[in-house]
């Protein structure tokens, strides 16, 4: 196998000058147009001093968002018929672009940190019905499914709120989120995105303290001015359905440009029945979705624009079972609707004054919500259904950053982010129907009362150096100050930290790079570990005495990338001291209606050590043109230390990866994938974990899906999904995985 790797190497080193040769885009002819005399020199004068991609040509802010290379030639323009730059066309078919690790256009492989994309091509050849499906085949990532409706990732063996969600840079965190799995990524539409980026690792400096384990930013489909043309329109409508819950989607969007101004939107309605598993169906699995999303980008001549967006999704009838000791057999959380809306405007220019880039965006998101107890336990003879509160959270936000180049060796990113998110309770628990008995109350969701405030003011700043080249070197810092005002007469929490980072990488040429990273910062608590301490019967809060975890993590790893064979290979390590856990509580002074219950008192205190290793590896041999065979394993194992116990640490996956084939027809869209997906048996738990057998035993998912065009503007996809019907659940789960299932997706444009 080595002489082979060798012998592989030995010729694409061979060959790689005249491939190279091949793949020179032709030359331009000049155009007597002042716009593409302009264009023409931002491909010169905007190269990244760090970006070793050819070229490293990153487009305009009316540039941005331009459609992905699958939808090229795919629609009309109306009024002048221009051709795009060939270069231009090629870099955004070669070099698909992150933004999410350093805040400027770069290609994963160039990025110094353990980073992946999902496209927008990507996401529909899954065929995916929520956000979270689109991640199950990446390094490192690992899925707790709580319900039917969402999942929620686990990276570096941490999830929850030690996990940052985006969408566009913009946190999805609020004041009302439960710590560990939540519904959040199940407010993001599939088919409003134009890509996933997956950042691995602590990211405490570019993402915030809350950016332990990783960083997943959804990346809306945007609107993109081209200033060569002065109209063009384009649309589609797809349909998607899949037997495992007889669901049904149907997604429509139209784009089009007017002179400077480009327009986007986008609806989707969603209906999902009960989930099967195995050859059963599973109660309470069935849910709604509806989403709408609307953009516009007003381009203010070719280095500046203004975005406005506005999107709203709607999530009906979730139901989620509520575990642990407290619960009944049939108890379930249930919300008629869960709402979330966004709306945001973004300044965007380049070449500002001192100013390579620079960004500001000012928006308001909200989130609605009306949790309900239901419970069929035979232990209840009414079969109560009662509401918990209705809680409404709002979230102000106003984020700044910029890049100012030092002359050749360097540049300095500066930032401040500033969120202020206010809780409208509407008043405590009110009962509906039935009575709520404390044996099965929701330990998990202590009453937030009206006015309830959290201030987030956090500067950075982060210097790219380029002077050590090839090296490149990068360090930064983030303060964070954190103000938690719990609107019941509790004293107000004032909590102050930061963060440090050290980055650097070394390429080989284009063929490899080795990446170190290393953070130091803290962790504030979130509203909900501060307002933890909770007696059921009484639904009475007290203010814990707690303070901000501390955090240290590492990670090592290269990339290969031989056009043969490329992958990568990272080991990450985390640190976490004073960590936050959930603790039996016996306060001093106990209400006389707790008095016999203590136990079902508890808090969030910093008890705890966590100590957690992760190693990554991703692999794909491209054997011939249409032929890639590909491998990807993720290996987590976490430790927690609480006084001299130490055990396994909670909700840390077991080893697990996936094989695929792929086979692509290079000359139009025709595919195939065969791709198996295996976890081994989950038998490293804390003391006193029980898992149903689903969840702890090893499975394999066999999974073959292809997709073709009908025509020129009709495409089909086909998926045939766990096809052994094995029944599996992935491990911290609340359901069960989907049993053997079909899913079919059309697509059609304008």
């Amino acid at each position: 196998m080595s002489r082979l790797l060798l012998t592989t190497f030995a010729i694409q080193v061979l060959l790689a000058p005249a491939v190279h040769a091949q793949d020179q885009p032709e030359e331009v002819p000049e155009e007597d147009d002042d716009v593409q005399d302009i264009l023409d020199e931002d491909l010169d004068e905007d190269t990244d001093p760090g970006d070793e991609s050819d070229g490293g040509y990153s487009p305009s802010p009316a540039l941005k968002g331009s459609p992905p290379p699958d939808k090229k030639g795919w629609g009309w323009n109306l009024g002048d018929k221009v051709d795009w730059d060939s270069s231009f066309s090629e870099e955004v078919e070669d070099a698909p672009a992150v933004f999410t690790p350093s805040r400027q256009s770069e290609e994963p492989f160039h990025a110094s940190a353990a980073v992946d994309l999902v496209t927008e091509m990507d996401m529909e050849e899954v065929q995916a019905a929520t956000t979270t499906q689109a991640l199950f085949d990446l390094p490192g990532v690992f899925l707790v499914q709580p319900t039917a409706a969402g999942s929620s990732p686990v990276m570096r063996g941490l999830l929850g709120q030690r996990i940052s969600l985006l969408f566009d840079g913009i946190r999805l965190g609020h004041a009302t989120v439960n710590p560990g799995p939540s519904l959040l990524a199940g407010h993001v539409d599939p088919m409003n995105l134009s890509a996933i980026e997956v950042l691995r690792g602590p990211s405490l400096v570019m993402a915030g303290p809350m950016a332990i384990g990783g960083v997943v930013n959804f990346m809306p489909a945007l609107p993109f001015v081209n200033p060569l043309v002065s109209y063009r329109a384009q649309g589609s409508v797809s349909y998607r359905y899949g037997s495992a819950d007889n669901s049904h989607v149907l997604h429509g969007e139209v784009d089009f440009q007017i002179h400077d101004t480009a327009v986007s939107a986008g609806l989707s309605f969603g209906s999902f029945s009960t989930l099967q598993s195995g050859n059963d169906r599973q109660p309470y699995t069935e849910y709604g979705s509806l989403s709408f999303d609307l953009a516009v980008r007003k381009a203010l001549g070719l280095t500046s624009d203004l975005l406005f967006y506005f999107g709203t999704t709607r999530l009906g009838q979730a139901y989620m079972p509520v575990e642990g000791p407290a619960a009944g057999t049939k108890d379930f959380m249930r919300w008629p609707q869960l709402d979330r809306n966004l709306l945001y405007m973004r300044y965007s220019a380049e070449e500002a004054g001192p100013f390579e880039t620079l960004q500001l965006t000012l928006g308001i998101q909200m989130f609605d919500e009306r949790p309900q107890h239901f419970s069929e336990s035979a232990t209840i003879p009414s079969t109560a259904v009662w509401d918990k509160q209705i809680l409404h959270s709002t979230s102000a936000f106003a984020l700044f950053w910029n890049r100012a180049p030092l002359g050749g060796w360097g540049s300095l990113l500066t930032g401040v982010d500033y969120y202020l998110d206010l809780v409208d309770a509407q008043g405590r628990s009110q009962q509906t129907q039935g009575a709520a008995p404390p044996e099965v109350a929701d330990l998990e969701r202590p009453v937030l009362a009206d006015g309830t405030m959290v201030h987030m003011l956090e500067p950075m700043a982060m210097l790219d150096i380029y002077a050590l080249q090839p090296f490149m070197l990068s360090v930064g810092g983030r303060l964070w100050y954190h103000d938690l005002e719990r609107g019941d007469g509790h004293d107000a929490k004032h909590l102050v930290g930061g963060s440090t980072m050290l980055s650097g990488r070394y390429p080989l040429g284009d063929l490899a790079a080795f990446v170190l990273n290393a953070s130091y910062g803290t962790r504030p608590p979130t509203m909900y570990e501060y307002a933890g301490q909770t007696c059921a019967p009484m639904r009475q809060v007290v203010s814990p005495d707690i303070e901000p975890e501390g955090i240290f993590g590492a990670e090592l790893g290269t990339k290969w990338n031989l056009g043969v064979i490329e992958g990568s290979l990272f080991y990450g390590f985390t640190l976490i001291h004073d960590m936050l856990i959930p603790v039996e509580a016996f306060p001093e002074t106990v209400p006389e209606q707790c008095a016999a219950t203590p136990s079902d008192w508890y808090s969030w205190q910093n008890e705890a050590t966590g100590l957690l290793h992760s190693i990554e590896f991703q692999n794909r041999v491209n054997v011939k043109e249409f032929l890639t065979i590909g491998t990807i394993l993720t290996y987590q194992h976490g430790t927690q230390k609480q006084g001299s116990v130490k055990q396994p640490m909670a909700l840390i996956p077991p080893l697990s990866g996936t094989v695929f084939v792929t086979m692509r027809y290079p000359r139009q869209y025709l595919w195939g994938d065969v791709r198996l997906r295996f976890a081994i048996k989950q038998d490293r738990l804390p003391d006193g974990t029980v898992l149903v057998d689903s969840e702890k035993d090893p499975f394999f998912l066999l999974s073959v899906r292809g997709g073709l065009d009908l025509g020129k503007n009709l495409r089909l996809y086909v998926a045939f999904e766990n096809l052994v019907n094995q029944v599996h659940r992935w491990y911290g789960s609340s359901i069960d995985g989907p049993g053997r299932s079909v899913f079919v997706g059309i697509e059609g444009r304008l």
